[in-house]
């Protein structure tokens, strides 16, 4: 330690007191407190936070940022309001542009589907145009909603037809692409649309059935490329023709009227079928009908005449009603063969229509939308 003598502004001579670096050890009196800063000022919190989550600042907002950044592409979780059709996430989703597929995820961008299942039906109680099912509770009632169809095999969840693209064959096929898309069974080429000669008819499914098992074809062909070479090309399922035996295997034994059944490693995306448009310029489908997984592509607008559906939902009465159908309650009630509880698997898909702040506007939506989930960009 040492003593050091130095000159304050006023020119006044003082003492201090420095280590052997020449550091001040002596230290001076604490000043008065200073004046109270301005009242500091309310803000919304953003919504939807999860355990684990912290606020963060991303993109110019407010956000809640859980333990691993969401992968590109990736928002959530979301409220889904089936009355806008729309999604609501907290993160800033502007850069979405319209047509471009989503699919219902997880946190890491993976498909995710929710299953729904009731209890087993207590009693079934028939009141003539309507059937009350009653479950001992309300456990798995929040997956449905009145006008959901639980008996029947009609998928109904947009305008089928409006995915046709291209130039129909009036002379020989059905001149209306909605033909093959109103409940009825084909039995002939005239029940089929085809495209001009040299041509493809075109569907693109987008994101709609990314876990799809087996899609399954009505129609008057020719497609044999075993016995025909390159017939075969006039049928592609995800962009790739079907080998040149596959419709045969399918179950449709040959050429002309038939239904044969193809299985999917990977959901389906997209069919296209020709007529004389493959290498070899031979070969045709009359396309008449398609299922997916067994149930049958119906247009929205047409009239639901094959599917029971759901009327009613009393929650306090564990109650759910519907216009028909076979039901089994375990109270010995109803149909011995028919179905004893509910199940419905909710895995939401669409294609954006706009998009704007956290908002995602939704079109060729399948309203199976679980709330608190993820929605990533499926490219």
């Amino acid at each position: 330690m040492a003593i050091l003598f130095g000159t304050t502004g006023d020119g006044t001579t003082l003492p201090v007191l420095v280590d052997q670096f020449g550091n001040l050890l002596a230290k001076g009196i604490p000043g008065d407190e200073g004046p109270p800063g301005p009242p500091g000022g309310a803000f919304a919190l953003p919504p939807n936070p999860v355990d684990g989550d912290v606020l963060g600042w991303e993109n110019g907002q407010l956000v809640w940022i859980g333990d691993t950044p969401l992968p590109v592409g990736t928002y959530g979780p979301f409220v889904y309001s089936d009355f806008e059709g729309t999604l609501t996430v907290p993160q800033d989703v502007s850069s979405l542009y319209n047509g471009q597929p989503l699919i219902q995820s997880d946190a890491s961008g993976d498909a995710i589907a929710v299953t729904f299942t009731t209890n087993l039906i207590s009693n079934v109680i028939d009141n003539g145009s309507t059937i009350d099912l009653i479950f001992p509770t309300d456990e798995g009632f929040d997956g449905f909603a009145v006008g959901d169809a639980v008996q029947g095999s009609w998928d109904q969840n947009q305008e089928w037809s409006d995915l046709v693209i291209g130039t129909l064959d009036t002379q020989f096929g059905n001149p209306s692409k909605e033909a093959p898309f109103q409940g009825i069974i084909g039995t002939g080429f005239s029940d089929g649309i085809r495209p001009l000669a040299g041509n493809y008819l075109t569907m693109d499914f987008g994101s709609t059935f990314p876990n799809a098992l087996s899609v399954t074809i009505t129609g008057f062909v020719s497609l044999n490329g075993t016995t025909y070479p390159g017939t075969n090309e006039n049928l592609l399922i995800n962009g790739l023709a079907i080998g040149p035996d596959e419709w045969a295997n399918g179950g449709a034994g040959g050429n002309g009227q038939g239904t044969s059944t193809f299985t999917l490693s990977n959901g389906l995306t997209s069919l296209a079928w020709g007529y004389s448009a493959g290498s070899q310029q031979s070969g045709f489908v009359y396309l008449e009908n398609i299922y997916i997984e067994n149930n049958l592509l119906v247009n929205a607008s047409v009239p639901d005449t094959n599917s029971t559906l759901i009327t009613a939902i009393d929650e306090s009465t564990c109650t759910i009603t519907v216009n028909g159908g076979d039901w089994y309650g375990s109270n010995g009630s109803g149909d011995p063969n028919g179905q004893t509880l509910l199940t419905k698997i909710k895995e939401g898909a669409a294609l954006v229509s706009s998009a704007s702040g956290n908002v995602i506007v939704l079109q060729n939506n399948n309203n199976e939308w679980v709330d608190d989930l993820f929605v990533t960009l499926s490219v």
